[in-house]
């Protein structure tokens, strides 16, 4: 319901905080522009986590029980994964299959993730490419 997601929002927003300070300088993200992109990688990772606790509760309450409902959440987070961008490239989903990209927000926060890592003046250089 409206009132308990409204309830964890406090409590996820800790969580995210906790889980992204720590992966976040753990692998070597930027840390340029005053720290800016650390930010907009925690409202991401927020952002994606509500969304997929959401479509999670709407699986739970669309289903009959709690053993139907785990199987069937993993199965289309595999499918989210898969079609993600980062196991199979966008360009490289058949035509059929590409509706799943545009609809999975995964997608829609790795896309976002990198461009907020790679946007960065870390990488304000220049590669001789000839």
């Amino acid at each position: 319901t409206l009132a308990v997601s409204v309830v964890e929002i406090p409590l996820q927003a800790l969580e995210i905080l906790i889980w992204v300070g720590i992966v976040y300088w753990s692998v070597g993200l930027t840390d340029s522009d005053g720290g800016i992109h650390f930010f907009i990688f925690v409202g991401i990772s927020f952002l994606v986590a509500m969304s997929m606790r959401q479509f999670f509760n709407n699986i739970v309450s669309c289903v009959a029980s709690y053993d139907v409902a785990l199987p069937l959440a993993a199965t289309i987070v595999v499918i989210f994964v898969l079609f993600s961008g980062f196991v199979i490239a966008e360009a490289d989903i058949p035509p059929y299959f590409i509706w799943i990209y545009y609809l999975n927000p995964m997608a829609h926060a790795f896309l976002l993730m990198a461009q907020n890592e790679f946007l960065s003046s870390k990488y304000d250089f220049d590669i001789d490419v000839g």
